[in-house]
């Protein structure tokens, strides 16, 4: 990570070949190593979940800003564009970029350029608090729909040593009428979208962590 030493890369090509040896398909992948843990800061009770991060065996202090899109408009960004706000935050000495759950995927580059500078993704599923209700959608359907969409981002980003961890997304809780919790970021863990998040986080990228929300823990509301 960004200020714990220069960021090693490697490329990874791997290639398919059928019984005679020809060449099926060819994928190439950079690619970087590095070992994270997570633990409880000190002081903390037994039942407080894990933020001290630790990269590499050494402590790391997660601090940065959350990323939502430069511009509304997809299409219009240019790599210089995410470079350039890019290096800003690196020479600012951050370490961990949070992807809003409100906005897009972004392009390749970006996570190129975060691996290449050392910083960190806290990266969210496309979900957020819609300011009326943060209950996600709960029907069958939607929860199918957006299970494709999180294999879809893990399948494409998984690659990138930036990537830190998975989030369902941004300020999701379990405030629907009816089911009104004292802990509603605590109770969406067992929301249906948020469930199938975790199962196929579990499964097609077992060595991160997942995260049901942010903010997540027993105390979430703003006053």
């Amino acid at each position: 990570p960004n200020g714990m030493g220069e960021q090693h890369l490697y490329e990874l090509t791997c290639e398919l070949l059928d019984g005679q040896g020809r060449l099926i398909d060819r994928q190439s992948r950079r690619i970087g190593f590095r070992h994270v843990e997570w633990r409880r800061t000190k002081g903390a009770g037994e039942s407080a979940d894990p933020y001290l991060c630790v990269v590499n065996g050494k402590e790391l202090f997660l601090w940065g800003v959350d990323w939502a899109p430069i511009r509304p408009n997809f299409a219009d960004l240019r790599h210089e564009d995410y470079r350039l706000r890019l290096a800003v935050y690196r020479d600012c000495g951050m370490t961990v970029l949070r992807v809003w759950g409100g906005g897009f995927p972004e392009q390749e580059c970006f996570y190129d350029y975060c691996d290449e500078m050392g910083l960190l993704l806290w990266r969210e599923f496309p979900l957020s608090s819609s300011g009326i209700d943060s209950y996600p959608p709960d029907d069958s359907d939607s929860v199918e729909a957006l299970a494709l969409i999180a294999e879809s981002y893990i399948d494409r980003f998984q690659h990138h040593v930036s990537v830190l961890l998975w989030c369902g997304g941004n300020e999701l809780v379990d405030d629907k009428n009816g089911v009104k919790s004292s802990q509603p970021t605590l109770t969406i863990k067992n929301h249906p979208v948020i469930v199938r998040f975790a199962e196929i986080v579990a499964r097609k990228d077992p060595g991160r962590r997942f995260l049901p929300t942010s903010p997540y823990g027993p105390v979430g509301m703003f006053n």
